[in-house]
């Protein structure tokens, strides 16, 4: 597997990345049981059991990934299963309001964030009227593809053409990437004609 694959698989299965992160923490856990010669709790367990199910769920069943992944976060935020070895909380105080909360969730919550930036954006903070008439948003879709359509082009511009055909062929990459992937080797096809 050369660079420029492994960049695209690590692009196309980002949402796995605060999994990966929470898999990292509870490789600590064995670890610890090993230099202190003690056994791992029961939340232990449960967190390696709920990551292994967030992959399968990921691999086998994708339509319901973002249900577990946000409830293997909310539950490890507030340390219903413990990713890391023994109990590990941070104290957080507003207005007198106490919080407990585990740090490595919080990290892939915050990680989580970041990777879904705008969707998370867009549904958090609707703005609030009428929504818009069938014709404003025909053309506000026809906008948006159009921009995710020149975004994909400028990342796949360096793609070797035998890429560009596998994007085309696989049908696993959305219309917007397709459509990239077509107009760039129409382009080539035309230039090398030109010479």
């Amino acid at each position: 597997m050369d660079e420029e694959q492994l960049k695209t698989n690590m692009k196309r299965h980002k949402q796995l990345w605060p999994v990966f992160l929470l898999s990292f923490f509870c490789l600590e856990a064995p670890v610890e049981v090993v230099l202190r010669n003690c056994s791992l709790s029961a939340t232990n367990y449960l967190a390696m059991e709920v990551l292994a199910f967030n992959y399968l769920v990921y691999f086998l069943f994708p339509k319901f990934y973002k249900v577990t992944l946000t409830l293997t976060l909310v539950i490890g935020l507030f340390n219903i299963i413990e990713f890391s070895y023994g109990t590990t909380t941070v104290r957080a105080s507003i207005n007198g309001l106490i919080i407990y909360f585990q740090p490595q969730a919080f990290l892939a919550i915050l990680l989580t964030y970041k990777i879904n930036f705008k969707k998370i954006n867009d549904f958090l903070f609707k703005k609030e009227g009428p929504e818009p008439s069938s014709e404003e948003a025909i053309k506000k879709d026809k906008v948006r593809f159009e921009e995710e359509v020149i975004r994909f082009k400028e990342k796949y511009e360096s793609y070797s053409t035998a890429t560009l055909l596998k994007i085309l062929e696989g049908g696993k990459y959305v219309p917007e990437a397709m459509e990239a992937a077509r107009l760039l080797l129409k382009e080539r096809k035309e230039l090398e004609e030109v010479y």
